[in-house]
């Protein structure tokens, strides 16, 4: 589920940038609660092996995402840096797990909790031609993350269990979460972005001139370079 959690963060986030400067053709609606289907987890990292699907996922806090700093452009990479101060997952599961090594064959619900999240998003850009204009595409990203704190509450398993998880919740973020999300989410990452990439061309994309500073400022937005010549 963390891999949605950042894929669908660095979707607001964006938004968020398109609504500052408004680029109508862009104008993704935020969506808080965002609300996944279903995901397959199959992963081992460190004190973490899971294997089973989490199902009607809600997602809820994206709409306090803010933008700290977006910059890059004129070199060819776009770097984003995001924060919020809590995410909030439920929904449903049922997993074959090993924890600490305990092993777990259950399903139930779940409650997650994210505390201080902040995370920088490093895009690398290449241009291309289509119908006499300049776009951008992705070339590559590399994600860094920090999660302060969290807990987690799932139906169907010995509360002992739940108080060693909660209590270790760091180590299981350092050891599993984090890897998990650079190893696993990468072509998600860029079918997101290319998809929104695709659709203004560099030109378009922004104008720094015309770019109103009051509006940066609402959204917390801060552009550090934006050269954009074709």
């Amino acid at each position: 589920m963390f891999k949605i959690f950042y894929f669908v963060v660095f979707i607001v986030a964006y938004c968020k940038i398109i609504l500052a400067i408004r680029i109508t053709e862009m104008d993704l609606a935020l969506l808080d609660p965002f609300i996944v289907d279903k995901v397959k987890l199959n992963h081992e990292y460190g004190v973490v092996k899971v294997n089973g699907t989490v199902y009607n996922i809600k997602l809820q806090g994206l709409a306090t995402t803010t933008i700290q700093k977006l910059s890059g452009f004129d070199k060819n990479l776009l770097e984003i840096h995001y924060k919020n101060t809590k995410y909030t997952f439920t929904g449903f599961f049922k997993a074959k797990s090993e924890i600490f090594g305990f092993q777990l064959n259950t399903a139930g619900s779940f409650l997650l909790n994210t505390y201080d999240v902040a995370a920088k998003l490093i895009i690398k850009l290449e241009r291309y031609t289509r119908n006499g204009k300049t776009y951008f595409r992705t070339n590559g990203f590399d994600v860094s993350s920090t999660i302060k704190s969290g807990d987690l509450d799932l139906t169907g398993v010995n509360r002992a269990l739940m108080w060693l998880i909660n209590a270790n919740f760091n180590i299981i973020i350092q050891s599993s979460i984090k890897s998990y999300i650079g190893d696993v989410w990468a072509v998600y990452y860029e079918k997101a972005i290319n998809a929104m990439l695709t659709k203004v061309p560099i030109r378009e994309l922004f104008q720094c001139e015309t770019v109103d500073e009051g509006s940066l400022s609402k959204s917390n937005v801060k552009i550090d370079s934006c050269s954009l010549e074709n």
